[in-house]
């Protein structure tokens, strides 16, 4: 599997930050990545997605967290679905199993925070392409 977070985040990024035909294409852009990913977990993981060892987590279930487990307030601020149980059933079902977790839950900050923060980017970023 050739794949790298960086470019997945880009276009995280990008769905985030634009708007109108810009939006679409990142959103495009993303969900392609999204199906690499999938197709990669199938591949490098054949009974689903990798056992998580209670408090332990690897550098790669680390990533996961940070690329994925805020995906409940970019699907607020934004209105859809960012990974979709249905179309990404081993991705979500990872990044389900890792928010679980106590020492995860008791990191993350509040969902109103996280909402927050990602109005704040958004709003910041489409003003500045206005200005």
């Amino acid at each position: 599997m050739e794949f790298a977070s960086g470019p997945l985040f880009e276009d995280m990024g990008r769905v985030i930050t634009s708007d109108g035909e810009a939006q679409e294409k990142a959103t495009k852009d993303l969900f392609e990545k999204l199906t690499v990913l999938e197709e990669g977990i199938k591949e490098f993981f054949p009974g689903g997605t990798p056992s998580i060892n209670g408090e332990i987590l690897g550098l790669l279930d680390i990533l996961m967290c940070a690329l994925f487990g805020p995906y409940k307030a970019h699907e607020e601020v934004l209105g859809m679905k960012m990974i979709d149980p249905e179309r990404n059933p081993l991705l979500f079902s990872w990044v389900m199993a890792i928010t679980e977790l106590p020492v995860v839950k008791e990191s993350t900050p509040p969902h109103e925070n996280l909402v927050a923060l990602v109005q704040f980017i958004r709003q910041n970023a489409l003003q500045s392409c206005v200005a």
